[in-house]
């Protein structure tokens, strides 16, 4: 077992770690957030969801961040419901700013999440990554491999919706695995980001599911993984807008969904 602390301190490192920044400005108001979520969310397709419910826009024009437990109907008559924990916050930037901050793996905070790019050749903007996740006493750490893509079909059909996924992949692609460690079950989820458009900010939704396995039932570890969501929204928001002088010309390039490098100074 590597080093212990707070069950709640692991487990959001594993959503976000960011470093406070700058306080957003005022959002719009919540009947032009949720005019703008209603005429894009439809191209939003796959397995993987990306919610919002009337009573968030709300919340969201008073720069707070949403988060719940959210249960997926069964898509078949007599199944169950798969429950994801998903969140969501404006942000005071456009696009670019939180999209350059959740793809800036080698530039995070120290956390309890150790992550460790496994070497490709990969498409743009796509990783391969192997993670260990530090958890107290007496639960074993967890460990998987995740493939992080973006969605450049999502892209294509709507140019305002950014969104990178994750799932989980072979653990034969884990380069040194810790042979005390429990290989994670499922973790799966979206950043989904839209554009709301100039001087309007940034709509992101965030949406998880993982079964962490061993010890620890499907039905807590989705209740684990909104410990520190909030904050971790908040902080993105409140780092965002200093991610344009982060990203300058000496940075690794960061990509777009349609697979081109974002130009530093650009947005």
């Amino acid at each position: 077992m590597r080093a212990r602390g707070g069950l709640l301190a692991g487990l959001a490192a594993l959503l976000l770690g960011a470093r406070l920044a700058a306080s957003p400005a005022d959002p719009p108001g919540a009947s032009a957030l949720r005019a703008a979520w209603a005429a894009h969310a439809p191209a939003v397709r796959g397995p993987i969801p990306a919610v919002l419910e009337a009573g968030d826009f709300a919340t969201l024009a008073a720069g707070e961040a949403v988060t719940r437990r959210w249960d997926q109907p069964p898509a078949e008559a007599g199944g169950r419901p798969v429950t994801w924990a998903t969140g969501a916050i404006w942000v005071p930037t456009p696009v670019q700013a939180p999209w350059i901050e959740i793809c800036d793996a080698p530039h995070a905070p120290p956390s309890r999440l150790h992550v460790t790019r496994i070497p490709g050749p990969w498409p743009p903007g796509v990783r391969t990554v192997y993670s260990l996740l530090d958890l107290p006493w007496p639960f074993d750490d967890r460990q998987w491999v995740s493939r992080l893509e973006p969605d450049a079909d999502l892209h294509a059909r709507d140019p305002a919706l950014w969104r990178r996924t994750w799932r989980v992949v072979d653990p034969a692609l884990a380069p040194d695995p810790d042979p005390d460690a429990v290989w994670m079950v499922e973790n799966r989820g979206a950043w989904t980001m839209l554009d709301l458009g100039e001087n309007a900010g940034t709509l992101v939704v965030f949406t998880l599911r993982t079964v962490l396995g061993g010890r620890i039932p499907a039905g807590v570890s989705q209740r684990f993984a909104l410990l520190g969501l909030a904050d971790a929204l908040e902080r993105l928001a409140a780092r965002a807008p200093g991610m344009r002088a982060h990203y300058g010309a000496g940075h690794e390039p960061v990509y777009a969904p349609d697979g081109r490098a974002i130009p530093p100074g650009s947005w």
